[in-house]
C-alpha cells in the first residue's frame, strides 16, 4: 500500500494531453518560460489524512496545476477567454471521469476534506516574459494509502 503519486499525476496528464488544447503538458514547473501556446504544469501540492477506515489511511493529494500564455499578444480581449477554452474541457473530463479510471476514490471539487477544486487567474514573470496565468488546485481523494497498526 502506498499513495500512487506517479499514477494520479499521469491520470491528470493523460486527461490534459487529450483534449489537444496546450502545446506542452508538463509535470514540472518550466524553467525557462514557455512557448507562444498554451502550456499547463503540474505538480505537488500538500497531501494530508482524508479518513481512516477500519484499518488504513485515505489520502488526499492537491495537485497544483498553472496554464500559462503570454500576455503579450492579441486580441487581448480573448487572453482570458481562450485561456478558459483551454482548461474548460480538462475540467470537464475531470469530472466525467471523477475517480481517474479507478486510480482515486474522486477529484474532491466540493472541498469534502477541507480543500475544493479552485481555480485563480493572475500573472507571472518567467524570463523576461510576462504570462496570464490560471492556478488551479485539484484534490484528489486516494483511498487505502497506508495500513494502520495496532
Amino acid at each position: 500500500m502506498s499513495l500512487d503519486v506517479a499514477g494520479v499525476l499521469a491520470k491528470l496528464q493523460s486527461h490534459a494531453k487529450s483534449t489537444g488544447h496546450f502545446e506542452q503538458v508538463l509535470l514540472h514547473e518550466p524553467k525557462s518560460a514557455p512557448g507562444q501556446g498554451v502550456t499547463l504544469c503540474m505538480r505537488l501540492g500538500p497531501i494530508f489524512p482524508a479518513s481512516s477506515g477500519l484499518d488504513n489511511v485515505s489520502m488526499v493529494m492537491v495537485v497544483l496545476q498553472r496554464l500559462y500564455v503570454p500576455f503579450l499578444q492579441s486580441p487581448e480581449d480573448a487572453i482570458d477567454s481562450g485561456l478558459w477554452a483551454a482548461i474548460d474541457p480538462v475540467i470537464q473530463s475531470y469530472a466525467t471521469d471523477f475517480t481517474l479510471n479507478g486510480a482515486a476514490r474522486a477529484i474532491d471539487f466540493f472541498g469534502e476534506h477541507g480543500v475544493p477544486f479552485r481555480a485563480e487567474p493572475g500573472y507571472l514573470t518567467q524570463d523576461g516574459t510576462v504570462f496570464r496565468v490560471i492556478e488551479l488546485d485539484v484534490p484528489v481523494i486516494v483511498n487505502d494509502c497506508y495500513q494502520e497498526g495496532e
